[in-house]
């Protein structure tokens, strides 16, 4: 899992053992830190953990605890048969995809862990907007969604641009 702590997360807040999620059999789990946002992510197949990296936010660091302020969880369907059931990606205790591509899972973890940083950072304001690196300097391109950031985004990166988001500054 490279740089990432083998640490089972666990919320601050005490909520009932009774919980169905919390009953599933978690395999793994690792905590990191950033813009003071301490975050869990725990899966029930441990090699998903080894994807994990490429979709953290930048600058984390590995966390120091258990506890943390936001807990994800990746829930694979352990039987071997196929068709397997779909994987789902739950931020709490809310189900925010349902998919059979692993792939689809990342991207909206990706998303949803960056949402909730941005909500929760207490020391940084965070913009919709997408960045790129121009000849060392940041070019933002704020805006709502669907009005074209991601697409502009891209094409600044074709143009030698590097790529830094295209959702949030």
């Amino acid at each position: 899992m490279s740089s990432l702590p083998s640490v089972m997360p666990r919320l601050e807040r005490h909520e009932p053992r009774s919980v169905r999620i919390d009953r599933l059999a978690w395999a793994a789990g690792t905590c990191i830190e950033t813009y003071g946002v301490r975050v869990g992510v725990r899966s029930t197949e441990p090699r998903l953990l080894d994807r994990l990296e490429p979709h953290l936010p930048p600058d984390w660091k590995p966390g120091e605890s258990p506890v943390v302020d936001q807990l994800f969880s990746l829930w694979v369907d352990p039987s071997e048969a196929e068709p397997r059931r779909p994987s789902r990606l739950y931020s709490g205790r809310s189900r925010r995809v349902r998919t059979r591509d692993l792939d689809e899972l990342f991207v909206v973890l990706e998303s949803e862990i960056r949402q909730g940083v941005a909500a929760a950072a207490k020391e940084r304001v965070f913009v919709h907007a997408g960045v790129v690196g121009w000849r060392g300097r940041a070019i933002v391109v704020p805006g709502r969604s669907r009005s074209g950031k991601t697409t502009l985004i891209a094409e600044l990166v074709k143009a030698g641009a590097e790529y830094y988001s295209d959702e949030f500054a």
